[in-house]
């Protein structure tokens, strides 16, 4: 393994919205990262070779021109090919900033996206953190540039999902309508269907009816929300369309096991 580091702060967390903590690249030749529950958010671009991730328990390939992002709190491990290793640019970060985005973008569940234009906007990243020595200045810069980092992934997501198969539409219209109630009788309406149909080739694809998958996915986004900023449980609960706040707790109960009151919160800036 060869690594470049390009940056490194040490934690700033609870100062400021968005903190670079480390960027640079890396060279995959007997490598493997594993996190258990990783304590920031990382962004890669794959500028060659092959390697696999394998996130919360769900195997991705990694190819040329893959965006990957790993959530904070996630359970994740990465390796490069043994024949053909990658390379990949990176960046790990840490800060409100982030949830606001990758909830704004519809990306919570978009784990590997397609998108060679994106080296452009890592290198770019990656300049601004080889020319300064100011945090300050890399932190400001940095977050405009995985802004566009974010922002470009989320127009891929969309436009590969509007021209592909059924299944696939039918998970782009829950994943870019978690914040309100969406129906299943809607999801048919809009895309010609019966409701039995929507729902046989969603779980054909996915292996999970359109309502759990929404219900997990809603769920799994306020969990993240909730550890990410101060927002109150009846707000977050608002902000993903449940009826009310005692419904959202038990739902939330059911799928992790403790009451959203009781979510580790990171300590947000007064």
């Amino acid at each position: 393994m060869n690594e470049v580091i390009y940056w490194y702060s040490e934690s700033r967390e609870g100062e400021y919205p968005f903190h670079v903590s480390l960027a640079g690249c890396t060279d995959g030749t007997n490598y493997q990262m594993e996190r258990k529950k990783s304590t920031t958010f990382v962004a890669a671009y794959v500028q060659s070779g092959k390697g696999t991730l394998i996130y919360e328990g769900e195997s991705h390939a990694l190819l040329p021109g893959d965006v990957f992002f790993l959530h904070t709190n996630s359970r994740h491990t990465y390796f490069g090919d043994k024949k053909d290793p990658f390379t990949f640019l990176w960046c790990n970060a840490t800060g409100i900033l982030i949830s606001y985005l990758i909830n704004a973008y519809e990306l919570a569940t978009s784990i590997v996206v397609r998108d060679p234009s994106a080296q452009k906007l890592f290198d770019e990243l990656h300049e601004i953190c080889r020319n300064n020595t100011d945090a300050d200045v890399v932190d400001l810069q940095c977050a405009v540039k995985f802004h566009e980092i974010i922002s470009s992934a989320a127009r891929v997501v969309k436009a590969s999902v509007q021209t592909g198969n059924l299944a696939q539409q039918i998970k782009w219209m829950i994943d870019n309508n978690l914040k309100r109630s969406l129906t299943i009788q809607e999801i048919a309406e809009r895309l010609g269907y019966s409701e039995a149909h929507i729902n046989r080739t969603f779980k054909g694809e996915y292996e999970e009816t359109p309502y759990h998958y929404m219900l997990r996915t809603k769920l799994s986004s306020a969990q993240r929300l909730l550890q990410g900023t101060d927002l109150k449980v009846k707000q977050v609960a608002e902000f993903f369309g449940f009826n009310d706040e005692f419904h959202f707790s038990n739902a939330f109960y059911k799928q992790f096991g403790y009451r959203p009151k009781n979510v580790e919160r990171k300590k947000i800036p007064e």
